[in-house]
């Protein structure tokens, strides 16, 4: 399971989660992207649905997995799972032993599990999904992620204890 996040927002994070999905599922392996992102909604958006049940409906006990993930996604190896269409204290659920009982679940089921999780800097989204990832993957924007920022986002992940295992450079124009 790993992690994507962003220092800040409109840097790219979901545009390139739902691809780096796509080209490994493209490869043949089994992937699941699940959109953590409460406020956003980001997949849903990138996707081109709304209000649909999904994450946070899982951990409210309203619907189960088996019902909810949307499978092989146009005729594709990778399954995604929703945010979903509540509005809830994400970072209290994301913590929560139901969370952790599907993060086994996904690991045991997928090769790749990507969480598409608020940018850093705006909620605790990160810490609480990262805790039960792998690892994380932080994105950055050519000419707009500020160094401070970044800087931050870095910092507050490394005292979360979370294994930050790579950098995303997006929107790097043509050299």
């Amino acid at each position: 399971v790993i992690a994507v996040t962003s220092a800040q927002a409109k840097e790219g994070k979901t545009f390139c989660t739902a691809n780096l999905g796509a080209s490994l599922a493209e490869a043949g392996y089994k992937v699941l992207l699940i959109d953590c992102d409460t406020g956003k909604r980001g997949l849903q958006t990138y996707l081109g649905t709304s209000d649909e049940k999904g994450l946070m409906n899982i951990l409210e006990d309203e619907t189960d997995f088996e019902h909810t993930v949307k499978k092989n996604l146009n005729n594709t190896n990778m399954d995604v799972l929703f945010c979903g269409n509540k509005k809830v204290n994400s970072a209290n659920l994301m913590i929560s032993p139901k969370f952790r009982e599907l993060m086994k679940k996904v690991k045991k089921e997928y090769d790749y599990a990507f969480l598409d999780v608020s940018c850093h800097l705006g909620t605790a989204d990160i810490v609480s999904a990262g805790s039960t990832a792998d690892s994380v993957l932080l994105l950055v924007r050519a000419g707009k992620t500020e160094e401070a920022s970044a800087k931050q986002t870095i910092e507050a992940l490394n005292r979360a204890n979370l294994d930050i295992s790579g950098v995303i450079l997006n929107g790097v124009e043509e050299v």
